[in-house]
């Protein structure tokens, strides 16, 4: 009875609902209902910002109150975070400064950030780490296996070089130790009991599914068959601890998995993994360039529904839901000024610059993916308050609160402000849609 009284707490469904969940109920397990539609934000540093107790659960509080007023019901939360403060485009304080050593007051940020999200009847998608450096991630979790790494080939280090971070990350998926570490982890978070109501993550009702990791990549193809391994014993640690929660991979569709449609069905075609996701972003993928408006030319439109087409087909063919999970665009660039210019700069980043663009690409993946059937939507990214924008180094500071973009992206990106009013009329729009 534990399972059916949790289950119907977490979905909310009618007394219909919960008696089909009943009968499932066999040797202990349960068939999980079908996944809603939904209107989803990444707002991944939600349980970080609650670690201060006083001004920070207030303006998550506040933040909450407000995502709900406008229709957002599912939150996207980064969950890990590893390593220390050498590295400052890094989140900080982590969860894991040191390997196997738990930082058990930001785990009572996020018992916090869970209590007020389960106040709110809303929902939560946890992270449980990262293929990029931003966080610590899989990069750190080599360093911690390899001591002998002095100088790691991050993003805006003197090592810096994109093939041999391919090849850094893709390391990953063979180093035992490394792998070891993570599932060790994985099982110490799921088992956290939270100071407030005494229940560990797994029995948690505002928790809605667990993501092995965000943008997980083979990185280099002679990877794929560890990196495939690795989903199947993540995945399959996860159930053996938790068969209440949902589980997902994090992959962005194909063009994180070498342009390979085979591999997306092959590593969703699995018992464990409930739901397949995609990501969005038509800027970092050359699918446009220059100014905000040129994503509206016909090939760039062609690319998007294409992406979302083909992956929904996909999903159809193994029985899958499909998510879209990130979704950014910037705000409309003044490119009347030179590019490397402040006034340009600023004009990217600034709460005062329009989001024409923006609104008509969201209204185009919501759109596009109501019509193929996606299950949900998670914007990137929410920014929250403060606003913040950094103008003069235009990336995060120490000291600064976190915003929608992550250390490593200028502050203002692919925020959402609380101020960007036609922005929001377009998520409320399609969020009643979901309902």
């Amino acid at each position: 009875m534990f399972f059916v009284n949790a289950v119907s707490v977490l979905f909310g469904y009618v007394k219909h609902a919960q008696t089909q969940i009943s009968k499932s109920i066999k040797n202990g397990m349960q068939t999980k209902p079908p996944i809603s539609a939904f209107a989803g934000v990444n707002y991944w540093y939600g349980g970080f910002a609650c670690v201060d107790s006083i001004n920070g659960l207030q303006r998550v509080q506040k933040e909450l109150d407000f995502l709900k007023q406008n229709g957002i019901s599912t939150l996207r939360v980064m969950c890990s975070a590893e390593g220390d403060s050498t590295y400052p485009y890094r989140v900080y304080p982590s969860i894991q400064e040191q390997q196997g050593q738990l930082n058990h007051r930001i785990l009572r940020g996020f018992d916090r950030f869970l209590y007020e999200v389960e106040k709110r009847n809303m929902k939560v998608v946890f992270v449980l780490c990262n293929n990029w450096e931003w966080s610590g991630g899989f990069g750190q979790y080599l360093c911690w296996s390899q001591p002998q790494i002095k100088h790691p080939p991050l993003p805006k280090t003197a090592n810096w070089d994109w093939d041999n971070y391919c090849s850094f990350i893709g390391s990953f998926y063979s180093d035992t130790t490394a792998t070891k570490a993570y599932w060790d982890f994985v099982s110490a978070l799921l088992k956290h009991k939270s100071y407030i109501n005494g229940k560990t993550y797994t029995q948690q009702s505002a928790i809605f599914a667990w993501q092995l990791a965000n943008e997980p990549r083979p990185m280099v193809k002679e990877k794929t068959a560890d990196f495939v391994k690795w989903v199947e014993k993540s995945a399959a640690l996860i159930r053996k601890l938790d068969t209440l929660h949902y589980i997902s991979i994090g992959v962005e569709g194909n063009i994180g998995l070498n342009q390979d449609m085979d591999l997306f069905k092959r590593i969703h075609n699995n018992a464990n993994i409930d739901y397949a996701t995609i990501h969005l972003w038509p800027k970092t993928w050359n699918w446009y360039s220059g100014n905000a408006s040129n994503a509206f030319k016909p090939e760039c439109i062609d690319n998007i529904k294409t992406y979302i087409d083909k992956h929904a087909q996909a999903c159809a063919e193994i029985g899958k839901p499909l998510v879209i999970e990130e979704f950014g665009f910037e705000r409309d660039a003044n490119y009347a000024f030179p590019i490397e210019s402040k006034e340009h700069l600023i004009s990217r980043f600034s709460p005062n610059s329009k989001t024409t663009a923006r609104d008509s690409f969201y209204a185009l993946v919501y759109s596009e993916g109501l019509k193929h059937k996606v299950r949900g939507f998670h914007f990137w990214g929410y920014a929250g308050l403060p606003e913040n924008v950094n103008k003069t180094k235009y990336f995060m500071l120490p000291g600064m609160a976190y915003s929608a973009d992550p250390p490593q992206e200028e502050q203002g990106l692919y925020s959402v402000f609380t101020s960007d009013k036609t922005t929001w009329k377009v998520i409320r729009k399609y969020a009643k849609r979901m309902k």
